[in-house]
């Protein structure tokens, strides 16, 4: 994310530390993609508007088909990337808790392009699986309203987002409260696995409350994505 630094006090010492690069890494991606798929959303909306008050007949009102399926692609990979990047960052937090006493001295930059490139594959291989023979040729009114084919695959996803949302947001606080406990009753530790406590406490807790605000709005979305949409 940001280079800020945290603070945590354990008795008289005071430790001074910034994010671990993997998470780092998961963190900014997920910002960047959070971001656009709003600007997707606002783009798509403002596209809608235009042809809705210039239409001369009905026809007119309708995206073109390029248009369609590329917000409606783009929206979908988005939101699997949202997805995607869940079990990946619980995944990142595990291993940091596991091998406490040596992670945080395991900064190469090779496992951060690993998480990169498995967050960036992963919502690729769903959204082929959701779109698989799927040739975007109904019309629809709304940019985001899914094809019928697509109806039954979106609605596995949809439950498969809700249960890994609620995973990664359950793990997330057990590791916290590991990572609490451990550093509760550390005494004489090496300075580097105090900092990685340190740092696992914060990072948990945060990724945590992002986490569940995913599982609190964006899973709405994914079982109400049509409706929603087409009631703008």
């Amino acid at each position: 994310m940001h280079n800020s630094n945290y603070i945590s006090t354990s008795g008289k010492l005071q430790i001074h530390y910034s994010l671990h690069i993997n998470l780092k890494a998961l963190l900014c991606l997920y910002y960047q993609f959070g971001l656009l798929y709003v600007l997707i959303v606002l783009s798509c909306l403002v596209y809608q508007t235009v042809l809705w008050l210039t239409f001369r007949n009905p026809c007119d009102m309708f995206p073109s088909r390029s248009a369609y399926t590329f917000f409606n692609l783009c929206e979908l990979y988005c939101l699997m990337y949202l997805l995607a990047s869940q079990p990946l960052m619980s995944l990142e937090r595990t291993i940091a808790t596991i091998y406490v006493d040596t992670y945080e001295r395991s900064t190469r930059k090779a496992s951060a392009i690993f998480y990169v490139i498995a967050a960036l594959l992963i919502p690729g291989f769903l959204v082929y699986y959701v779109c698989n023979d799927v040739y975007f040729t109904e019309p629809n009114l709304s940019c985001f309203t899914d094809q019928s084919a697509m109806s039954d695959r979106i609605a596995a996803v949809s439950m498969l987002a809700i249960l890994l949302s609620l995973s990664s947001v359950l793990t997330q606080r057990v590791l916290a409260v590991i990572n609490a406990r451990r550093k509760a009753r550390a005494v004489g530790l090496h300075l580097s696995t105090a900092y990685q406590l340190s740092e696992n406490v914060a990072a948990t807790s945060f990724v945590s409350w992002i986490l569940f605000l995913q599982l609190s709005l964006p899973n709405l979305l994914y079982l109400e994505n049509a409706h929603v949409f087409d009631a703008l």
